[in-house]
């Protein structure tokens, strides 16, 4: 009597591919690694962008400050220069208590009142005391502009101005200008 079909077919795979498999196994977990080392090595630096271009949308605004009135000159011609898309910020004075305020009487096409002017007392616990009005212009050419700027009493319309500023902008091309 023959034992041949008792015997299990498994006994046939005696050249189990377990060891190949095990250092192909290896093998690709040492590749995998290695790869990965080499990926953390790329790291791209993109670390040094400071951001500082959002100062450049709005530079700051050129000021003229007005000083007091001397009392004999109700008229001056003030200077000063600024870039295209620029802004000037002109503070003028007044005494509190008078009724006298600060209008835009005059201005040149491409000057542009930004806002309304904004007036504040200059000693803040001191009312009807002297203030400050801030009047806040966009340049938008180059040139020769101009804004006329009076302190009368607006109910008194034919009063003439207690004082006349007139103030002479030369604008500068601004380095966008094509031309």
């Amino acid at each position: 009597m023959n034992n041949d079909k008792t015997t299990p077919p498994t006994s046939r795979g005696r050249c189990s591919p377990l060891p190949n498999a095990m250092a192909a196994g290896a093998l690709a977990t040492i590749a995998f690694l290695h790869a990965g080392c080499e990926q953390t090595r790329h790291v791209h630096g993109h670390h040094h962008h400071h951001h500082h271009h959002h100062h450049v949308a709005t530079p700051d605004p050129v000021r003229v400050v007005v000083g007091a009135a001397d009392g004999t000159t109700t008229s001056e011609e003030l200077t000063t220069s600024a870039k295209v898309g620029g802004f000037v910020e002109i503070e003028l004075p007044a005494n509190g208590g008078t009724g006298y305020t600060w209008s835009m009487t005059a201005h040149s096409e491409d000057v542009e009142l930004i806002g309304a002017p904004e007036s504040r007392p200059v000693e803040v616990n001191l009312p009807g005391g002297p203030t400050l009005t801030t009047f806040r212009l966009k340049m938008n050419a180059a040139g020769r502009q101009t804004a006329r700027l009076e302190l009368a009493q607006p109910w008194e319309a034919d009063a003439p101005a207690a004082r006349t500023v007139n103030l002479v902008i030369s604008v500068a091309p601004g380095t966008s200008d094509a031309g």
